[in-house]
């Protein structure tokens, strides 16, 4: 009986953690509202790079701190790109307002997920 009582709770806590659970770093699938980022070069040594976290509970719970790891993320990201460094940063936006067409979407309930986007330009090494 006892258990009966505890197990929804429990089902509760396990969802609440989970919700804030760290925002994995791992590129988005293709054609699909899996969590991550995607780049695109727009130039040679110039990058295009959104992330997102489509989960309205962690947004709700903890806003500020999973902005905070979107904005790492661009920037491990960028790093990797730009092997020599980079200028640029990340800024939040909504989906509507997205660079990446995979990330774009203007219907009502996607503008509760908002993304991190922002341009990478390249350092360029020169040899001498």
């Amino acid at each position: 009986m006892t258990f009966r009582r505890t197990l929804p709770w429990s089902l509760l806590l396990v969802a609440l953690l989970s919700a804030c659970s760290p925002v994995p770093y791992q590129p988005a699938i293709q054609d699909s509202l899996q969590n991550g980022y995607r780049s695109e070069e727009i130039a040679p040594g110039v990058f295009v790079i959104e992330v997102r976290q489509n989960s309205r509970l962690r947004l709700q719970l903890n806003r500020e701190e999973t902005l905070d790891t979107l904005q790492q993320h661009w920037q491990r990201r960028a790093a990797e790109l730009c092997k020599h460094g980079y200028r640029g940063s990340p800024e939040v936006v909504l989906p509507v307002d997205a660079r990446l067409r995979d990330f774009q979407c203007s219907l009502p309930e996607c503008q509760h997920y908002p993304l991190v986007s922002g341009i990478a330009w390249c350092h360029q090494r020169y040899e001498l």
